[in-house]
């Protein structure tokens, strides 16, 4: 019994360790976080990078997603690059690129926002970025993060930000035009086509995005749903230890 509870707190530590972060192998990191608003006709991700793990600045860094969005509720998506960073949005796959050659850490790099359609059913609905990778080949950068979700009331007089984030972007103008590039994809009139505009710089070079398969899902290192897991290990091993405490007694008498 004493070997039964040593094995299920092994794996409680195994789980553990292997869901405090989704880094590269080696270690390098570049911190990217994502803040979420949501408005009255509106929902906005912002993205940005944190500290530099390992990974040089100015280095040439691309990142590449997925938008998940209802056809019926979002009418269009913008995106927008700032600091350096081209985005292009691909109407085929609905796969958002962005790239540089001058990466800087605690920089915000976009903006993807997602426009309500007026004339959508009053409701519940949710819009995100999943797959969500960024890599630069010199430092063996190759990170992986979660999917984020947003989720949010359709056509409502009020609307309220999902998680409370800091620093939260509300009240902007539907489309912003930067130096470095915007892009949009909507719904045509038959409400199952993209409509794709792409502003790239035309100095751009070494990019890697052009020698990676961005159609291909990379895998993920989650780290959401520990706490259950963490829950069912403890009620486990706290019914364990019981029963080993039970047979002891058994043997003694």
């Amino acid at each position: 019994m004493k070997k039964v509870v040593s094995i299920i707190l092994f794996i409680i530590l195994v789980i553990v360790s292997l869901n405090v972060k989704a880094v590269s192998e080696n270690g390098s990191t570049v911190n990217m976080s994502f803040t979420k608003t949501v408005e009255e006709d509106k929902v906005i991700i912002t993205i940005k990078l944190g500290e530099f793990v390992s990974v040089e600045e100015n280095s040439v860094m691309a990142a590449s997603m997925t938008l998940d969005f209802d056809n019926n509720v979002i009418s269009e998506v913008s995106g927008t690059s700032s600091n350096n960073w081209d985005i292009t949005i691909q109407k085929n796959t609905k796969r958002v690129l962005l790239e540089t050659d001058s990466a800087k850490p605690n920089t915000e790099i976009a903006k993807i926002t997602f426009n309500i359609n007026p004339n959508a059913s009053k409701g519940t609905s949710s819009v995100g970025l999943k797959e969500i990778n960024i890599a630069e080949s010199s430092s063996g950068l190759d990170e992986n993060y979660n999917d984020q979700t947003v989720s949010f009331s359709v056509n409502e007089e009020t609307q309220t930000n999902p998680d409370g984030d800091e620093n939260e972007v509300t009240g902007e103008n539907n489309t912003v035009n930067n130096a470095t590039g915007n892009n949009t994809v909507g719904n045509n009139s038959t409400g199952n086509g993209i409509n794709q505009t792409t502003n790239n710089s035309s100095n751009r070079t070494n990019s890697i995005v052009g020698n990676r398969d961005n159609t291909i899902a990379t895998g993920r290192l989650p780290d959401t749903g520990i706490q259950n897991i963490l829950i069912i290990a403890i009620v486990v091993t706290a019914i364990c230890i019981v029963i080993f405490k039970i047979k002891s007694r058994k043997i003694k008498y």
